[in-house]
């Protein structure tokens, strides 16, 4: 039997839910709230003829873009955190040398995301969320091969729905500076997907 095909009970409840946090911004979700939502400060405009008018940011960022930056964000540290984890408890070499990629490639993700929220006044969250933290104090109770393999498949799992959230963002938002930056990650996860993959189906190298 093939090493990804044992699984536990436990292990599958920690993949069901992992990650279920950062993308509790689901796509369908973030398309129902395609429309601009003037909750910005109001501009204040004066007439030659003294009189005060208020008018809304026209510039406003949406909620569209707003709910990408707080999953994109919950995201990314929540994979540097239990890629830091995983450094400590897995068992392959592979899936340490996987983990290290995740804390470098998300960190800097991460980091470029708090700069472009903070240019577009948009709150940033704290922490993964606490879906997520119990998911990680779950999975932190596992080690060596059991924690390789469910590393491994939420791996598969988190980039596949992260690689839709980013598509999604890069092709329909409406913040230029947004769109310009999730198109820009989009390869990374794709290569993230790739590799996460390619260590789920290697049953070999998993197992040496």
């Amino acid at each position: 039997m093939s090493f990804f095909t044992k699984r536990v009970r436990t292990q599958r409840l920690i993949s069901l839910g992992f990650f279920s946090a950062i993308l509790a911004v689901s796509i369908t979700t973030i398309n129902s709230t395609r429309i601009l939502a003037f909750d910005s400060p109001n501009s204040q405009v004066t007439t030659k003829y003294g009189q005060h008018i208020t008018q809304p940011n026209l510039y406003a960022i949406n909620s569209f873009d707003k709910q990408f930056v707080t999953a994109a964000a919950q995201g990314n540290l929540a994979e540097v955190e239990v890629g830091k984890l995983a450094l400590k408890q897995a068992s392959k070499t592979e899936v340490k040398q996987f983990a290290e990629r995740m804390v470098q490639d998300h960190t800097q993700a991460y980091n470029e995301l708090k700069v472009l929220a903070r240019q577009q006044n948009i709150t940033f969250p704290a922490g993964i969320g606490k879906q997520n933290q119990a998911t990680l104090t779950n999975l932190s109770k596992l080690s060596g091969s059991a924690f390789d393999q469910t590393y491994m498949n939420n791996m598969v799992e988190a980039h596949i729905k992260t690689l839709s959230l980013f598509e999604q963002e890069a092709q329909q938002g409406e913040d230029p500076a947004l769109k310009a930056w999730a198109a820009k990650i989009v390869p990374t996860v794709e290569e993230h997907l790739q590799m996460a993959r390619s260590i789920v189906g290697n049953d070999n190298g998993m197992n040496k």
